[in-house]
C-alpha cells in the first residue's frame, strides 16, 4: 500500500506540473508534509524489510550494553 501512495503522489505531482500548474501552488505546506511522511515511511519499510538493522531497536541495543 505504501508503494501505491508514493507512486500516486509522485505521478500526480508530475501530471499537474505538465498541465502548467504553478510551482507555488504545487509546493504547498500540505504537499510538503505528505511528501516528507511518505519518505520517512519508505525509509522505515526499507530498513525493516532490507535487514539493515534486522529488527534491532535502540532500546534493544541499550539493554545489551547494560548486561
Amino acid at each position: 500500500m505504501l508503494v501505491f501512495h508514493s507512486t500516486f503522489s509522485k505521478k500526480t505531482y508530475r501530471d499537474f506540473r505538465l498541465q502548467g500548474v504553478l510551482e507555488g501552488t504545487l509546493n504547498s505546506k500540505t504537499y510538503d508534509t505528505v511528501h516528507r511522511r511518505l519518505t520517512v515511511e519508505e525509509a522505515t519499510a526499507s530498513v525493516s524489510e532490507g535487514g539493515g538493522l534486522q529488527g534491532i531497536t535502540m532500546k534493544d541495543s541499550d539493554e545489551e550494553e547494560e548486561a
